[in-house]
């Protein structure tokens, strides 16, 4: 195997493995935030609903007659 065809899977494996931590990171904030409960994960800012709910607002504001 040449030298860039080693530098090619050298890349990919890191690739791999920042993918994998970043995936367990995910996992472990998942199941951190599991214990809060809707309600205050909604509070903080922390659901998709929450975040939808804003946007929705913001865009209210905007389109709104004063």
């Amino acid at each position: 195997m040449t030298q860039q065809g080693f530098q090619t899977v050298q890349r990919k494996l890191e690739t791999l493995l920042s993918n994998t931590r970043r995936h367990a990171v995910r996992k472990q904030t998942r199941e951190a935030l599991a214990i809060l409960g809707p309600a205050l994960r909604d509070d903080l800012g922390l659901t998709r609903h929450r975040q939808l709910i804003s946007f929705q607002n913001e865009k209210h504001q905007k389109h709104s007659f004063d």
